[in-house]
């Protein structure tokens, strides 16, 4: 929650803490604000429940442990065609593979008192890396899932064999984030765009199963991209003799033997 001097504080309302476990309601009080270790430069504060007798951090949302990143432009379809590659995905899980390739390097060592505005490099090749497995570039995915992302982002399948090469020979975080940058290029922008990398992203065990919500029904939807078939139910063996048409008039009740 923003205050009116720009600092972040977690909203109020929580009222038990991570021991809770319905036995007793927890009795917590505001012990202390700490400064965090990494990350943005914002307190977080800390709670004390006198029930369990522990303490506890509460972050704000959309930030980690709760982070929250599009996996795509705001922009519903493709990206404005005036805008460059880099700038169509800023905000997205794909922004520090663009900065990478247009050279921008995040800073080895950064202090807390510089603030938030200095990315650091380790998150910069760690996002890298999480967007190289979510187009299934990376070497950690075998050739037979990589093909089943494929479809699944409905790319060909040569262009994206090409592009893991590509990526492999790639010695550099710049160079990589060229790499990631010309797949996203040849992903076609349309149809269910953002629920196929949902899928991609549950193919490759970045996250569960995809599902979107249905304003109509007020249900959850689970879209097919990347999610497995449902294996159907065997149906229950026949009963013997029940698929034989019965005996004409005056035959023999007899059943053929093989």
């Amino acid at each position: 929650m923003a205050q009116d001097d720009g600092t972040l504080r977690p909203v109020e309302g929580i009222s038990q803490c991570p021991s809770a476990r319905g036995d007793a309601p927890c009795c917590l009080s505001k012990h202390t604000w700490r400064k965090r270790k990494t990350g943005p430069c914002f307190p977080v504060r800390v709670l004390l429940c006198r029930t369990h007798g522990g303490h506890f951090t509460v972050y704000p949302q959309s930030f980690v442990p709760y982070g929250r990143e599009r996996i795509a432009p705001a922009t519903r379809g493709a990206p404005e065609p005036t805008a460059s590659t880099s700038a169509a995905w800023a905000g997205t899980v794909f922004e520090a593979a663009a900065r990478a390739a247009a050279g921008e390097r995040a800073v080895r060592d950064a202090g807390f008192e510089e603030g938030p505005a200095k990315p650091r490099h380790s998150t910069q090749r760690r996002r890298v890396r999480l967007a190289a497995r979510l187009l299934a570039l990376s070497p950690e995915i075998d050739e037979r899932l990589s093909e089943k992302v494929g479809q699944c982002l409905d790319l060909p399948g040569l262009d994206h064999r090409d592009e893991r090469a590509a990526f492999a020979r790639a010695a550099t975080l710049r160079e990589r984030g060229r790499v990631i940058l010309s797949t996203l290029e040849r992903l076609p922008q349309a149809g269910a765009f953002e629920q196929r990398l949902l899928g991609a992203g549950h193919l490759t065990g970045l996250w569960g199963p995809p599902s979107t919500w249905d304003a109509r029904t007020s249900r959850r939807v689970f879209p097919p991209c990347g999610t497995p078939a449902p294996i159907p139910t065997p149906s229950p063996p026949l009963p013997p003799n029940e698929n034989l048409p019965p005996p004409a008039p005056g035959a023999p009740a007899t059943v053929p033997v093989s």
